[in-house]
């Protein structure tokens, strides 16, 4: 079961559809961790909307700090896809968080 909520899902000019999340140096965890944690968002997005989330990104709230942006992996996307259960359906894992995957801050 995957508990979370996603601080941003905004449309670049692009066209792109990008999975934001913002950090601070309070909230900072490992780069790989905030990876996952990313594309297991894009996951149940996808899975709400029947769209696929083009990027993830990490907006650093700590003017020091670097912000990153990288397309979604499509091979880290299958491996937390796996990893679900039930098919890989995140909907299906917590339905009750619908509301929450697809609301921004």
């Amino acid at each position: 079961m995957v508990d979370g909520r996603i601080d941003l899902i905004k449309r670049l000019e692009t066209d792109e559809t990008s999975i934001v999340d913002f950090k601070s140096t309070e909230r900072a965890q490992a780069e790989d961790v905030t990876r996952d944690q990313l594309h297991v968002y894009a996951l149940g997005y996808e899975e709400l909307t029947g769209e696929r989330a083009d990027l993830v990104e990490v907006l650093n709230l700590d003017e020091s700090a670097s912000s990153t942006r990288e397309v979604v992996n499509d091979r880290l996307l299958a491996d937390k896809g796996q990893g679900q259960g039930s098919g890989g359906r995140a909907a299906d894992q917590h339905p009750s968080s619908a509301q929450e995957v697809v609301c921004c801050l």
